[in-house]
This record gives structure tokens, C-alpha cells and sequence, in this order.
């Protein structure tokens, strides 16, 4: 069973399945709120410090760009150790977020490296890795047929 596991953002993934797509939680809601929170305080903060011409604007830049590297450090390790997993342990753990079943899906496109997927007037943009464009296409090609389109 062929499951492609491409990127959405910093915080989800999609696993394209025999059976699904499914987006995967990457961060916990709460983890994601707390970044965003804490990088928010210090950004105002900075830019604050900045504006009153006080050198502690320098710390808040600091301490906003460490938030951003702890973040993409937290994504990059979840995503390694969510890759050992399959979809049933994915289940077990409360990790799928939305379940598309193939016959939902109105269309796909694969673009440049990105894959745009359409069901339910919603849309999906996806990365796909260089290595695995023709692997994924020839997936697509199988699982739609004529409702993948092929960009330049």
C-alpha cells in the first residue's frame, strides 16, 4: 500500500492513501497557540523597545526569531516520528484532523511541485518533493484518471 506523505504547512501534512487523503496534525492545537502567542508578545514588544529607541528591541528580535527556530524544530522532529506510523496508528493517537475519501474529489492538479486538490468547493495546496513528482502523478493518474490535470 503506496502512502505519500506530502507537506501542507508547518503544521499539518497530508497522507495520500489507497483508501483516503488524510491531513495529519503535525503540532497539538494548544502548541500552536502558544507559539504563536509568545512570538506575537515578543514581536510587539520589539517593536515597541524600537520605537522608544531603547537597545532591548534587539532582545525581542532575538528571542522572536529562537521561537520561529523552535517551531520549525518541533515540526521537523514530529514529522520524523509521525512518518514511522501508519494511518490506523494515526487514528489511535487523534492525529487525522480530515478524512477525504477519493470519490469526494472533484480534481487535482499538480503544478511546479505543488499539488492543488479540489472536493466540496474546498481546496487543498500541497508540497510534493521533486523525488517523489512522478511517483505521485503516476498515483493520481491511477486513483482519478481523467479528473487529474498535468501543469507545465
Amino acid at each position: 500500500m503506496p502512502i505519500f506523505r506530502l507537506e501542507k504547512g508547518l503544521y499539518s501534512d497530508c497522507w495520500l492513501t489507497d483508501d483516503d487523503i488524510l491531513q495529519v496534525r503535525v503540532l497539538s492545537d494548544w502548541s500552536r497557540r502558544a507559539f504563536a502567542s509568545f512570538g506575537a508578545l515578543a514581536a510587539i514588544f520589539g517593536i515597541i523597545y524600537l520605537l522608544v529607541g531603547s537597545g532591548l528591541f534587539v532582545l525581542f528580535l532575538v528571542m522572536t526569531f529562537i521561537l520561529l527556530g523552535g517551531v520549525f524544530a518541533a515540526t521537523r522532529s514530529r514529522r520524523r516520528k509521525l512518518s514511522h506510523l501508519t494511518p490506523e496508528e494515526l487514528v489511535e493517537q487523534r492525529r487525522i484532523s480530515r478524512r477525504i475519501a477519493w470519490v469526494q474529489v472533484s480534481s487535482a492538479e499538480i503544478k511546479r511541485g505543488r499539488l492543488a486538490i479540489k472536493w466540496d468547493n474546498r481546496t487543498m495546496g500541497l508540497i510534493v518533493r521533486k523525488g517523489d513528482v512522478s511517483a505521485v502523478q503516476e498515483f493520481l493518474r491511477v486513483k482519478m484518471g481523467e479528473r487529474l490535470s498535468l501543469g507545465a
